[in-house]
Formats: C-alpha cells, structure tokens, sequence
C-alpha cells in the first residue's frame, strides 16, 4: 500500500499529542523521509517532540502511526478493523497490563502509549519510539537465530500470561474484545482450542525488536497489533517459530523452544501468584489443533517477505528487480514452504489438510 501523509496533516496531529500530553511551548522535528518505515496498512513517523510542562523541559521520542487519509485504501474495511484493534490494544489493554504488572518482578516489555485516535480516516496512535530506548529490528536474515527466538517466546509468554490474567481480573474488558471474523481454519482455532487468550495474531520478526548486550538479544518487545485477537496461545507460539525459523533451527530446537516458552508463562504465573490455567497437556493438544490455520497463515506471510507479491491491495515491500530475482524467489520460497510442510507433517500437526 502507497500512502502519502501530507507535512500539514503531520503537523496536525503532533499537535493532538501536544495538547494531550499537556505540552507548552511545543515543537517537534520529524525524521528524515528515508526513516520512514511504512507497514502493510498504515505509515509510521519518528517524531521527537520538545515542550514544557510546568516549566519543566520535556523531551518525548515517539512514534506516530497513522491510517491511510484518503477513502480510496479503505474500501475492504481492513484497515478500519486492524487500527481498531490495535488502538483497543494499547489504550486499554496495555494500561491493565500495567497495573498487573505493578508489583511482579518479571517484566513485559510496553511501549508507552501518548496519544489515540479512532477518527474514521483520521486512526492515529502516538507511542513511545522503542527504538530510541535501544530496541532494533532484526534485519540481518530472513529468519531468526536461536538465540532470538528464545528471548521473542519468553516475551511472547508474558503477553500470553498477562492476558489470562487479565481474564479473571478485568472481565469485562476481556469480553470487550471479539474475535475477528476470519477463514474456517481460523475460526476452528477458537472454537476448538482448549483455552483462549489475547494472541498478537501476527507474532514473526518483522512485529519484533530486540535489546541487546555485548551482541546478544536479552530482551524482545513485541509490536504491530493490528491483527490482535482472542485465540489460542498455541497459534502465536507455533506462527512464531514457523514463520521465523528455518527448518534446519525447527528440526535441532522445537521441542526445547516449547519448553522455554510454557516455563517461562509458569514463572509468570507464579510471579503474579496466579494459579496454573494452561497446562502442558493443553498447549500439546492446541498445538495440533492450530496447525492448519498456522500453515495457512505463515504460507501468506512467507510469500509477502519473499517479495513475490508485487500487485495487490497488500504489496512485498521487497521488490524483485529482474526475472531471475524472481524465479530465484521462487525457488527459495517453495522450499521454505516444503521444509515446513514437512516439519508440520513430521509433528502431525496437518491431518485434516491430509485426508
């Protein structure tokens, strides 16, 4: 998706953040146009903003993510439904999060949320740039090494932790957030797992950024929750290591990055003093049940990040120059797709596509 956000509208909603954020004497400097990093559905816009509140000099990194202007990109409704979602996110969820969190010692990692807005043509979201607090993405490969993967699993784990409790806790809220209406593999999901929860949706590298020490990822916070929903906790786990592994990492470390991730959501529980609602036994069984729907899912996600969909209403932002780049991608992707097939097959996580 093309979409051009004009300087006055910018300007326009820094204000909104102004004004929310009870800054005097504002002024703001946006990056320059080649760090702007546009998603599939909107475009995002490093910001830093300088005031004064209560005569005291306020610096604030932010990063403004706003929804096509123009009606012409909103037709299938998609990007209405996808800023919603991740508007509820952080404007509500993430303030429970919060308070959940209060006193535990284990930490989800939340970036601080500044500023909504749910105007049709006008979503907008002002949050805290993770980036400027040292969290970068991945960038160096098109999948994750190992030691990513265990650290994006143990966050991954939390949100997954947090989100039961705020089940029993914030009721309410929790009910506030339907599921989305989707394919029947995917409705499967949620109407066959053995618990629910709060998944991300679309948890792989791209919606990832990482913190590190001499080199090392030792910590990951998880972004992008356009296509949050209440599913299976199973389905993010497997999606995650699916969609950001190669088969050769799956085969050497998939049983162990399960166990890394249902004890990590154990500690948490215990941390919180919340009793143990997802046992292993469920996670093995919602394992086998989301398998389809995760095939699915990170069969489309593959083919976008390989660069070969080049027309469309959702477009690779890797563009392929020649044709040999693309048989070359190709080539790649549908050994990508059979290495998983073939893992999935070897799980027997596919019987229904099977028979």
């Amino acid at each position: 998706m093309s979409v051009l956000i004009s300087s006055n509208y910018i300007e326009t909603v820094v204000n909104d953040v102004a004004v929310a954020c009870y800054l005097k004497e504002w002024s703001y400097i946006e990056e320059s146009l080649d760090a702007k990093a546009q998603n599939y559905f909107g475009v995002l816009i490093p910001i830093s903003l300088e005031g004064k509140i209560n005569n005291e000099n306020v610096s604030l990194k932010l990063m403004l993510k706003l929804a096509p202007t123009d009606d012409r990109y909103r037709v299938s409704g998609a990007v209405t439904a996808m800023f919603a979602r991740e508007i509820f996110v952080y404007s509500k969820v993430f303030s429970k999060y919060q308070d959940l969190q209060k006193c535990l010692q284990s930490q989800y990692i939340i970036p601080k949320c500044y500023y909504v807005c749910k105007d049709y043509c006008k979503e907008a979201l002002a949050i805290q740039n993770m980036c400027e607090s040292g969290y970068l993405p991945f960038i160096h490969s098109m999948f994750l090494d190992v030691d990513h993967l265990i650290v994006s699993l143990k966050s991954l784990a939390k949100f997954h932790a947090l989100s039961f409790v705020m089940e029993f806790k914030e009721t309410e809220l929790f009910a506030e957030h339907l599921k989305q209406n989707c394919t029947k593999y995917i409705e499967d999901v949620y109407s066959s797992s053995e618990r629910n929860c709060l998944c991300h949706g679309d948890i792989w590298k791209e919606n990832i950024l990482y913190k590190y020490e001499d080199n090392k990822p030792v910590s990951a916070c998880l972004i992008d929750f356009q296509t949050a929903r209440i599913s299976s906790p199973a389905f993010d786990v497997l999606y995650l290591i699916t969609s950001s592994a190669n088969s050769k990492l799956r085969q050497k470390h998939f049983v162990s990055l399960i166990e890394i991730y249902y004890s990590t959501l154990l500690e948490f529980f215990k941390d919180a003093n919340f009793e143990n609602v997802y046992s292993h036994r469920q996670l093995e069984k919602d394992l086998k049940t989301v398998g389809p729907a995760c095939f699915i899912v990170a069969n489309t996600a593959l083919w976008l990040s390989s660069g070969l969909q080049q027309e469309g209403h959702v477009r690779s932002k890797k563009i392929l120059q020649s044709e040999f780049e693309i048989a070359m991608a190709v080539d790649n992707y549908k050994a990508i797709i059979k290495g998983i097939l073939d893992d999935f097959i070897g799980y027997g996580y596919l019987p229904e596509i099977l028979s």
